[in-house]
């Protein structure tokens, strides 16, 4: 009796492994049957006619109609499939047709923009910088000017540097130098897919392209803000690692690691993924051999980047900047019970933001339990699906299923990450996610934490791709077959050409603009104003029948109300609503004021009083009686006091 059940035991055993053996042989079936059927999209036509599909339906989501976007779950799996079958192609059409496609998608935002139309305030009417927009693009031209820059500005001084040598080789032209710095993202977009693509194949590269494409396109383009800087550095770097561990090459580590640095130090956030970086490649040499010299040369890599911040900061800054400086105010919110970054300003107006920082320790040091609640809060807030990939900006409607879909694959990719923990990308993949979530305390949900990862975006894009990443008996199936035909040192040329931006280029384009004469005199109860106009940075206001669609320099009227019907009703939105046809708002710096610390000015003229478009005009104007702007003053002219509540 005792051996009929041994025997039916046995037999189950010989059941289930011959089950398993099946399933095994069907999976491969499977996979042998979908990549045969995949073969059909390498024939020309009918990959162009995929690509030109494709194309339509960016065009058709993106540039037809405002509401009907593309930004919804939907529209992201077919951005991925899309780009699945669009980046199987392994010749120069292939990368040509590839990069056409993030091109259009990274840069659609724009066309909007040059309409007048805003989203969330980092911009007015279209592309004039606004909130802390405005403070970067004032730094960025002061540097032009020869003056130093003001203390908002300098906290970031990579990007200044960066967007000053950008505003000098576009003249000036704000929109110009925005779809400049959209297509740097998109070049650091496909080159990141590329380096994906060789390395673990067509769906992950897909995936990754597509998450960075929404999360860049979402938010940041259009806008002068630091991430502009962060986002394509922390996909070069995230590519040269990979570059290295494909190559085992620990001098493209050493790069990797430095580029990243510069990222984080262009825009501050997950600090604490750069000493993970130093503990992974300290085991580089494996067999739990840990290599003094690997440490030394990381070690000098972050310092060195940190180094260059600080004496860019101390090159170009006005007295009393401090580095960092936003820092201070974000420990604050936390040592105070959660309550956010603005706090510091509501609790110790007037007191220099440099004092935070000592307040704040204090703080933490006689109440530690109020901060620790503050961490849990902040855990608790990021972890959230919804919160943690809200970085693919979609509207609130949209985001959950594109969220829980994203967590399935990120934890898939855990799993097999962990499972193959022997491997050094497992290695590096894990060890930067510790850093991301040991980083958040410091930059926490309370003061937009996902906006401040955006410089470490593209590593949680590829934490989920590496679940379609094949393993196979603890190693990964490379494909080198897929190589693009750009040289394998294209990504090491361009994070050099970015990073050469922002070291030498301000040095060369430091005064190259002559400050004005000042040559007008004006009343008592009115402010003299020397405006050297830049391209695109003013708005005329016309006629709605004027013409049939507004587009920059000229915003109908009704587009105008339209596009700030959106926004407070008070401030400087309602004063921009008073605006009427005939009128023209200016954005420029007042070389007049005599303060170095001032910053731009909002300036409304009659549109036929304007004297050189593209050059320098002199006025007289009168303050706005209005509350305090956050950035800059709004004045305007003799011609148009009716419209505005002057004193």
């Amino acid at each position: 009796m005792f051996d009929n059940r041994l025997d039916i035991i046995s037999n189950k055993v010989e059941s289930m492994q011959n089950l398993e053996s099946f399933a095994k042989s069907a999976n491969r079936q499977a996979i042998i049957l979908a990549s045969k059927s995949l073969l059909y999209f390498d024939i020309p036509i009918i990959r162009t006619g995929v690509f030109l599909l494709l194309l339509g339906y960016i065009v058709d989501k993106s540039f037809l109609n405002i509401h009907d976007h593309i930004r919804t779950f939907e529209g992201f799996l077919i951005i991925v499939v899309g780009l699945v079958l669009i980046f199987r192609a392994r010749d120069a059409w292939g990368n040509l047709a590839s990069f056409v496609i993030v091109l259009v998608l990274v840069l659609a935002p724009i066309y909007w923009r040059i309409q007048g139309f805003d989203r969330d305030g980092f911009s007015l009417l279209g592309v004039l910088p606004s909130s802390d927009a405005n403070g970067y693009f004032t730094g960025a031209i002061k540097i032009l000017y020869g003056e130093d820059v003001p203390p908002f500005a300098a906290r970031r001084p990579l990007f200044i540097t960066y967007l000053s040598t950008i505003l000098f080789l576009t003249r000036q032209d704000l929109v110009l130098s925005l779809i400049v710095l959209a297509v740097i993202v998109a070049v650091a977009t496909f080159l990141l897919a590329s380096e994906v693509k060789i390395n673990f194949g067509v769906l992950p590269a897909a995936l990754v392209a597509a998450i960075m494409i929404y999360c860049y396109s979402g938010r940041f383009t259009g806008k002068f803000l630091t991430e502009q800087l962060g986002i394509p550095l922390g996909m070069l770097s995230l590519s040269i690692l990979l570059q290295g561990l494909r190559q085992n090459s620990f001098r493209h580590v050493v790069w990797g690691v430095f580029v990243l640095t510069i990222a984080l130090n262009a825009r501050a956030g997950a600090m604490f993924v750069l000493p993970m970086l130093i503990l992974w490649g300290v085991t580089w040499a494996g067999k739990r051999k840990l290599s003094i010299n690997n440490l030394f040369m990381l070690s000098g890599s972050v310092v060195l980047g940190f180094l260059v911040n600080y004496w860019i900061f101390k090159s170009i800054s006005s007295p009393g900047s401090v580095p960092f400086a936003n820092f201070g105010e974000t420990l604050y919110g936390m040592a105070t019970g959660y309550r956010g970054w603005r706090v510091w300003y509501q609790d110790y107006p007037g007191v220099p933001l440099a004092a935070a920082f000592r307040i704040s320790l204090e703080i933490i040091k006689n109440s530690p339990g109020l901060f620790l609640m503050s961490v849990f809060r902040a855990y608790q807030e990021f972890l959230k699906p919804q919160y943690f990939f809200s970085f693919l900006y979609m509207p609130t409607n949209q985001i959950a299923p594109a969220a829980y879909f994203l967590l399935v694959a990120t934890g898939i990719g855990i799993w097999r990450l962990m499972k193959n923990i022997h491997l050094r990308y497992s290695q590096l993949m894990l060890f930067v996610l510790v850093g991301i979530l040991l980083s958040v305390p410091f930059a926490p949900p309370s003061d937009d934490a996902v906006r401040a990862m955006t410089a470490t975006t593209s590593f949680l894009a590829l934490l989920a791709g590496s679940a379609f990443i094949n393993f196979q008996n603890g190693h990964m199936v490379e494909h080198h077959k897929l190589t693009p035909l750009l040289g394998l040192g294209v990504t090491i040329y361009f994070s050099g050409f970015l990073i050469f931006l922002i070291i030498a280029g301000w040095i060369v384009v430091r005064g190259a603009l002559m400050t004005p004469e000042l040559g007008i005199t004006c009343n008592l109860n009115e402010q003299p104003v020397t405006m050297v106009t830049m391209p695109r940075s003013y708005v005329n206001v016309v006629e709605n029948n004027n013409q049939r669609i507004s587009f920059l320099p000229n915003i109908r009227r009704a587009d105008l109300l339209k596009n700030l019907s959106n926004f407070p009703g008070d401030g400087i939105w309602n004063l921009l609503r008073k605006i009427e046809p005939g009128q023209t708002v200016i954005l420029g710096l007042n070389h007049a004021d005599g303060h170095p610390d001032s910053g731009l000015i909002w300036l409304v003229v009659p549109t036929n009083t304007i004297q050189d478009f593209d050059g320098l005009n002199y006025f007289c104007a009168t303050p706005v009686n209005v509350a305090p702007l956050e950035n800059g003053n709004f004045l305007v002219v003799s011609g148009v006091e009716n419209v505005f509540d002057l004193p």
